[in-house]
């Protein structure tokens, strides 16, 4: 999974329609597997780092220096030092009734869990859950269960090799591996399961053990 450019993502990543490429898309539309803006993970960071500064002098914010530093870094050079270094600044800062503000940390940590950091993936597994178990309360679909599901796998299996090598994913490797589980899991739901209420109640119920349990337990290497 090493590769020159850890943020390279394969030409075909994510496809959508024009009008779904040129929006940006909200963290949730991202945990919801919506594309990154552009169909291009760096084009993503750079848009939400202009996006963020507008809208602190929309706000009549100042930025401290260490987020003015982080910002610039990041537009001169896409690091995974740069993306922890935003994603402190941004959990430091005031959100000031700023919805982009308010949920710059978890778009962060996404940023940080795409390009294969274990920690987020695991995090973002977590609040994948929250969602799985609104949608089938809700609707009873199915469709987040399987993305937690790649979440899980891939904070566990990055972990695991992480003890023995040198390791650090490409953006699009991980894609791939978690494009993979997920269509494991949707046909493993057609063959086997029925929609019927008791399957969906034991999938909420393995959703919340991972709330509640976390990396300790269900993501081991």
């Amino acid at each position: 999974m090493n590769t020159k450019d850890p943020f390279q993502q394969n030409p075909g990543d994510g496809g959508c329609g024009i009008s779904e490429e040129l929006h940006f898309p909200s963290t949730e539309e991202l945990l919801r597997e919506k594309p990154f803006f552009r169909k291009d993970f760096r084009e993503d960071v750079l848009e939400f780092c202009n996006r963020l500064e507008a809208e602190a002098e929309r706000q009549g914010l100042s930025f401290s220096s260490p987020m003015l530093t982080a910002l610039e870094s990041l537009r001169e050079r896409l690091t995974h030092d740069g993306l922890h270094a935003l994603a402190e600044c941004v959990t430091a800062s005031k959100s000031n009734g700023s919805s982009l503000l308010h949920e710059s940390p978890l778009r962060c940590s996404y940023y940080l869990a795409a390009s294969g950091e274990p920690d987020a993936a695991a995090q973002i597994a977590r609040e994948t859950a929250l969602m799985a178990i609104h949608d089938m309360n809700k609707n009873r679909s199915l469709e987040m269960v399987g993305v937690t599901l790649s979440w899980g796998a891939t904070a566990g299996f990055i972990s695991g090799l992480a003890r023995f090598v040198d390791l650090q994913p490409s953006v699009g490797a991980v894609a791939h591996f978690r494009g993979n589980i997920r269509r494991m899991f949707k046909n493993a739901i057609a063959e086997h399961l029925q929609p019927n209420p008791a399957h969906i109640g034991e999938l909420r119920d393995k959703a919340l053990h991972v709330i509640f349990h976390g990396k300790r337990t269900l993501f081991k290497g």
